[in-house]
């Protein structure tokens, strides 16, 4: 991989930095005053003025307690780290690790992306006593468009079966361990670089990776994370301390604080759900880490979670690439963020001959790959939206189902500018035309995405509204996502005219 690996300080500066623009939200989860918004524009677009999403404080309902556990106080930070002036054209370059690939018959074609897209090979690792040897638990591909600027990011599955060069077929957690062993240049991750260039046509740029007890260090090091979590996650665990012998953790879905041990389990639990479930709740903890480290002074003051963090991160990114991320950071909308995970259809159960079950990729699943990694649809900075607005009002009975559902329909097209807790409680979700002039393709998007029976598609056009439509939030509302069929051909939501 181009560069090498850096010294440790910078590993974990630029890993820290790469985190929050790759997989970066805007505004924060929690503001201080309780509120929370999410999903909106950091700033507003040409014709279109977003506002605060707010979850109203509920009469009779606590916020949700954190177990295992509770947030820590952020980490003090040292004065503000100096920062070299950054050109925002500047484009990041990087010997390419094809120079190592050989391409043969039979390889994927090279994937075709928007001039100087960066693709960002993320990684994270199981903990042994050579890091070298520590399988790759999560494999994610960030691919940043730095124009509009938007990242796309894509959560491969451990057990998916892929051609390794010199080792026939194993899973694609065993890369990175096989790339040190027959001594690839670049090591691990550039193995795996290629290895996603072959099966996948995937090309890299850079990578990050990050051990387990890094994970929970961040996490600690900034105050622990507000997570929207979107399905429950139960599991039972063997404790001798407990009466019964065993104890229970849960998480529910709602906004929910979280320490390091909570999101730890959140994100690696594994007995009562699949891996493209635990896929997508890794990308919900990134996005929270990557949210609370944005937010106020924290990416320029480091010293403290360098410090803190620096045996734990690897990159091959050096610190003169820092100013542009950063910059790439500060201009990211929530909007331009878009998430998807290779799962069914795309891939199917194999057994192996040795009686391992593993995944294989179908013949659908580089057509998926390349619409994972295109740019999410919006607009480049500076230019007019061409989005359909939607506000979002919960009359669900359940507490944030608003914050679920807005930041779901943001990630499929919409711009949410407005989201809030009802004043009652109806049994159906509904989609409902309020604007004057042709929101058709809009009630059609929903209408088909929830599953509305033709009665739960209203026309109320009125003068004077705020979106193009409103979409209110029955008891039959259902805020976990099947994931093991979110690869299915599903409605996609076009342009406003």
């Amino acid at each position: 991989m181009a560069g090498g690996r850096t010294r440790p300080l910078e590993g974990a500066l630029i890993a820290l930095t790469l985190v929050s623009v790759a997989l970066g939200i805007g505004a924060p989860l929690g503001a201080p005053s309780g509120a929370s918004a999410i999903g909106l524009p950091a700033s507003p677009r040409p014709g279109q003025t977003p506002v605060a999403l707010a979850r109203a404080p509920v009469p009779g309902q606590a916020t949700a307690t954190p177990q295992p556990g509770s947030a820590p106080a952020p980490a003090a930070v040292g004065a503000p780290t100096a920062l070299p002036t950054v050109d925002p054209k500047r484009a990041i370059t990087a010997e390419k690790i094809e120079q190592n690939i050989k391409i043969e018959q039979g390889d994927a074609e090279l994937i075709r992306q928007a001039p100087g897209t960066i693709n960002i090979l993320l990684m994270g690792i199981d903990i042994t006593n050579d890091r070298r040897l520590a399988r790759s638990d999560t494999v994610m591909v960030a691919s940043i468009n730095p124009e509009i600027p938007s990242v796309s990011i894509l959560s491969i599955p451990r057990d998916l079966q892929v051609r390794i060069p010199g080792r026939g077929e194993d899973r694609i957690n065993t890369v990175s361990e096989y790339g040190y062993l027959d001594n690839y240049p670049g090591g691990g991750p550039s193995f795996l670089a290629a290895v996603l260039r072959k099966n996948f046509g995937i090309r890299i740029d850079h990578y990050a990776r990050i051990d387990l007890t890094g994970f929970m260090k961040v996490i600690d090091a900034i105050g622990g994370i507000d997570v929207l979590v979107e399905c429950e996650v139960k599991d039972t665990f063997f404790n001798v301390k407990e009466p019964d012998g065993r104890i229970i953790d849960s998480v529910q879905p709602g906004l929910v604080r979280m320490s390091s041990a909570m999101a730890n389990f959140y994100a690696r639990s594994r007995y009562s759900t699949t891996d493209f479930d635990r896929a997508r709740r890794q990308q919900r903890i990134l996005k929270a880490i990557a949210s609370k480290a944005r937010r106020g002074d924290i990416l320029n003051n480091v010293p403290a979670l360098i410090a803190t963090v620096q045996e734990n991160f690897d990159t091959d990114l050096g610190l003169a690439e820092l100013p542009f991320f950063i910059d790439l950071a500060r201009r990211m909308d929530d909007i331009a963020i878009k998430q998807r995970v290779v799962t069914f259809p795309v891939v199917e159960n194999y057994l192996r001959r040795d009686g391992a079950m593993v995944l294989r990729p179908t013949k659908d699943a580089i057509p998926f790959i390349v619409e994972a990694l295109a740019p999410p649809p919006v607009a480049p900075k500076g230019q007019s939206s061409k989005r359909y607005t939607l506000e979002i009002i919960n009359n669900s009975g359940r507490k944030d189902m608003e914050l679920l559902a807005a930041d779901r329909m943001n990630g499929e097209g919409f711009t949410v500018v407005a989201a809030k807790a009802g004043d009652k409680v109806q049994p159906r979700t509904q989609a409902i035309d309020i604007a004057e002039g042709d929101q058709k393709p809009a009630l059609t998007f929903l209408a088909q995405f929830f599953g509305l029976a033709t009665a739960d598609v209203l026309q109320l056009p009125s003068r004077g509204a705020e979106a193009d439509a409103r979409l209110v939030l029955g008891q039959d509302y259902e805020s976990c996502p099947n994931t093991s069929s979110a690869a299915r051909e599903r409605p996609t939501l076009p342009a406003k005219p």
